[in-house]
């Protein structure tokens, strides 16, 4: 019993290590996304995909939020904008990603508020 707790303690180090090190990487990954915006370039491009790919391979998955409601656990409220219905999101401002089905950092988005009629 004791070397397997041993065991599944050393791995939940090993784990939340790379969790901490996969964080810092998305910030990396959220600055060549924005130069791609502007830049345009292929080469860059590709260096994006593979970098995806690899988290991809990892375990990390980006977190949906196309045409998604609102989750507390998911989505990190930022800002409220009108809309036709309440708690649908609106617009992503920060991608948010999950690794192996746990999520590692919530996707910021701004939320509709339906508009309420005033007599």
């Amino acid at each position: 019993n004791l070397k397997k707790r041993s065991e599944e303690e050393r791995h939940a180090v090993v784990k939340f290590a790379n969790t901490v090190l996969v964080v810092k990487f998305l910030d990396i990954l959220d600055n060549l996304e924005a130069a791609q915006k502007n830049l345009n370039d292929q080469g860059l491009e590709l260096v994006i995909k593979k970098f995806k790919d690899t988290l991809d391979s990892e375990g990390v998955n980006e977190i949906s939020t196309q045409g998604e409601v609102f989750d507390p656990v998911k989505h990190e409220g930022i800002a409220t904008v009108e809309g036709k219905k309440n708690g649908e999101i609106a617009q992503v401002l920060q991608k948010g990603y999950e690794l192996d089905g746990k999520v590692i950092r919530p996707a910021r988005v701004r939320v509709t508020t339906a508009a309420t009629v005033k007599e």
